[in-house]
């Protein structure tokens, strides 16, 4: 349906809603006993949920030429309009007032149809309903008579007669009642609501749009704002208004607001999560990096940022609500504290604060042994030294041809394991030279060579692995081996000049401190 623009129709006098605060009607619901309060806390935001606070934005209807719907831009650009959410009503909307809590009322053009609008939920739209005289707040009927009416009670009652003609009250951050003449002479009243007499207080000035003006107060500032084919601020002294800016070509816009809210001592909450969410590792212990993420809320100005330290470092900034970080470095009990700011500069405080544990290194570990004797198998004393510089060491597990022996606890860092291994040599090898350094005991004979011939070759055993596994208490894993430990008379035949020997003590012969002569027997 084709419409002529807004700005060249006639408004319906008798239906102009108004700001509301918190109000007392007394019994009769024919007085009004408290004058309301403007100063009420606001959050408001669009439908990307990009939060407008402390009169940085207007609110209004896109009448013209459409598609109609509310609307929302920065009040220093005006021409930088974004669509807030859409229209439920049949015709555009006239007249407007926001409450404390960021509802925007509004009226439908016509027929005084009520509406409300929550610019805190993407401008949802809703009818209240009414019509005439019915569904209003604070209103004029016919120019002259004055109404009140609450719409989440609906009580409400004429008030009085006012003595001038108006277009448009509207109240200041101060409560004082200020009743405009839009249509005609541009003149400004006061208004006492407990006798409805009007003074004169001015007359707005060098303003070039006519018809379908609106007039808004941003309660935070108490700047006056006018609202036709562009918008204008009007200094509340000598009522000169300055044009800001227009609107892109042919846009017409009514029922114009401002968010406000000057009294937001409420700092933000913020909350943490982690991923992974749950330790990954043994005993509490994270092996892995960690995502930390954080989120605050504020229920009034929004939030403006988060900051955190980690273990009492520099402050890093979050911009907004909410971003995340990692955590990659080994640590025990490594302290993140986080905290926000919303847009009043109220700070969080005490700061939050938690703890986290991580432990991405594997331990050190170094495996060595030697031969303590012989005797139906070879001794071996095998040593691990493992360590862990963070989580600290659980234990190690000794495995031979990879099955499990041995397990030992503790933090080490000396882990010792003795065992024997059979050893099948062949039955007899001789052995004759000179030797030095001899020492005999009930399991092996152990001397150094000057000059000696071994005549057999034998082997204690075809293959064997010994494995140590070093566990630290966040479950990482190292491991070191030794492959076929060698024992001092694993040797090939023949001549050996200055060398250390151990044989076992089964022999028959001749050994002296200075020669052998002897044939060594394994059965």
């Amino acid at each position: 349906m084709s419409k002529k623009p807004v700005l060249y129709k006639s408004l319906v006098v008798g239906v102009i809603v108004l700001f509301i605060g918190m109000s007392v009607v007394s019994s009769t619901g024919n007085n009004v006993d408290d004058i309301p309060s403007n100063t009420q806390n606001l959050n408001t935001e669009d439908s990307s949920k990009d939060l407008h606070y402390r009169g940085d934005y207007g609110y209004a209807y896109n009448a013209y030429p459409g598609p109609e719907g509310t609307v929302y831009f920065p009040l220093d650009d005006p021409g930088n309009i974004t669509e807030c959410g859409e229209t439920v009503s049949g015709d555009f909307l006239a007249g407007g007032t926001i409450d404390s809590d960021g509802i925007w009322y509004a009226v439908q053009y016509g027929n005084g149809l009520l509406f409300g609008i929550d610019t805190n939920n993407g401008c949802d739209m809703w009818s209240i309903g009414g019509g005439g005289e019915t569904a209003l707040l604070y209103i004029i009927i016919d120019s002259y008579n004055l109404y009140w009416y609450d719409p989440e009670t609906g009580e409400g009652d004429y008030l009085g007669n006012i003595d001038v003609s108006l277009t448009q009250i509207e109240f200041d951050n101060n409560d004082i009642l200020y009743g405009f003449e839009l249509s005609i002479t541009g003149d400004v009243y006061t208004i006492d609501l407990s006798t409805f007499e009007t003074t004169l207080v001015g007359t707005l000035t060098n303003i070039t749009s006519t018809g379908g003006l609106s007039i808004a107060f941003d309660k935070d500032t108490n700047d006056l704002y006018l609202l036709g084919t562009g918008l204008y601020v009007c200094d509340t002294e000598t009522y000169k208004c300055t044009l800001i800016g227009g609107y892109p070509m042919g846009v017409e816009c009514t029922s114009f607001v401002i968010p406000y809210g000057n009294d937001d001592t409420t700092p933000p909450v913020t909350t943490y999560s982690l991923d992974p969410p749950e330790p990954d590792g043994n005993n509490g212990w994270y092996v892995s990096d960690v995502n930390v993420t954080l989120n605050a809320t504020d229920d009034f100005s929004g939030v403006e940022e988060i900051r955190y330290t980690i273990n009492g470092g520099a402050e890093h900034v979050i911009t907004g609500d909410n971003g995340s970080f990692i955590l990659s470095e080994d640590g025990d009990d490594i302290l993140i504290e986080y905290w926000a700011i919303d847009n009043a500069d109220n700070v969080e405080t005490p700061k939050n604060s938690f703890i986290i544990d991580i432990d991405q290194t594997e331990p050190d570990i170094s495996l060595t042994y030697y031969i303590t004797g012989w005797k139906w198998g070879w001794n071996f004393e095998f040593t691990a030294e493992a360590t862990d510089y963070c989580s600290g060491m659980e234990r190690v597990e000794f495995y031979m041809n990879d099955m499990k022996i041995s397990i030992i606890y503790g933090s080490g860092p000396i882990y010792t394991w003795k065992v024997t291994v059979p050893g099948y040599p062949e039955n007899t090898f001789n052995v004759r030279g000179l030797i030095y350094d001899l020492h005999i005991n009930d399991d092996f004979v152990k001397f150094k060579t000057l000059i000696v011939r071994i005549s057999k070759y034998y082997q204690d055993f075809d293959y064997l692995i010994i494995r140590a596994y070093a566990f630290d208490k966040a479950g990482n894993i190292a491991s070191d081996e030794i492959i076929n430990p060698e024992n001092s008379i694993s040797i090939t035949p023949g001549i050996y000049i200055f060398k250390s020997i151990i044989l076992p003590n089964n022999y028959i012969g001749h050994i002296g401190n200075n020669f052998i002569s002897a044939t060594f027997n394994t059965n």
